[in-house]
């Protein structure tokens, strides 16, 4: 977000290739809700400058679809991988 341009280019790739990012950041145990968003409110001028699709799928959509098919495939594995002595509740 250093620059309007560098922003607009960034938006350019996002809305161009939205299924491959994913934002999050590393903050753990914040004082309070202001100290955790802040590193998300810094990125506002990226939020407005990407579509109304491209942004949802950085804020929320790719996480989830990630990380649950993650989740999907893990489970499958232990059925087929462990057997039911080995497995945790």
């Amino acid at each position: 977000m250093a620059t309007s341009s560098s922003t607009k280019a960034v938006a350019n790739v996002i809305n161009r290739h939205p299924d491959r990012f994913l934002f999050g950041t590393d903050e753990v145990a914040p004082q309070n809700q202001e100290k955790y968003l802040k590193v998300y409110n810094q990125y506002a001028p990226l939020w407005s400058s990407l579509d109304k699709e491209s942004s949802k799928k950085v804020r929320l959509g790719n996480y989830t679809r990630i990380f649950d098919e993650a989740r999907r495939k893990v489970r499958a594995w232990e059925r087929a991988n462990l057997s039911s002595s080995t497995r945790s509740p």
